[in-house]
């Protein structure tokens, strides 16, 4: 080999080993980045773990203001065919099922599908009327089928 041969090779694998360097770094820099940005989101994650979560369960407030009471059928039929259907899960009421009737706008569901709605809302799914503000009877409203039981 020639002088200039050897010294264009030479060259040649300082500038692939410049190239590597600078590849590689690249890639460190990425990961590292990487590494800290999953860090930072695993101690968000953490901290939010740890903060006190909403109530849930019969404790929430909303449920709590709203008695529980057995169906009864043909107790009242003010409130029509509808009235016997609860509009959130579309299932009729049947005898001795467990409800809860909004005292606002008299609206009856089951106890297990009104509760999850009020878990996260404050109002009634058909009407959007406050779920446990005082009654109001328009004219001709005399309520649903459902008929609180009375323990004697």
């Amino acid at each position: 080999m020639t002088e200039d041969a050897e010294e264009d090779e030479s060259q040649l694998k300082s500038q692939l080993f410049v190239l590597v360097i600078i590849f590689g770094s690249a890639a460190l820099v990425v990961v590292f980045y990487h590494l800290v940005k999953i860090t930072w989101y695993n101690r968000r994650q953490r901290a939010r773990s740890r903060q006190p979560r909403p109530r849930t369960g019969p404790e929430n407030s909303t449920v709590e203001a709203i008695p529980a009471h057995k169906y009864r059928k043909g107790a009242d039929v003010a409130g029509g065919e509808d009235a016997a259907t609860c509009a959130v899960c579309l299932c009729d009421f049947e005898e001795g099922d467990e409800v809860r009737t909004l005292p606002g706008c008299m609206h009856s569901f089951h106890v297990d599908c009104i509760d999850m709605w009020l878990f996260s809302h404050s109002n009634c799914p058909m009407c959007r009327s406050d779920a446990v503000s005082a009654p109001h009877t328009p004219a001709g409203r005399h309520g649903s089928n459902v008929v609180p039981e009375l323990g004697v």
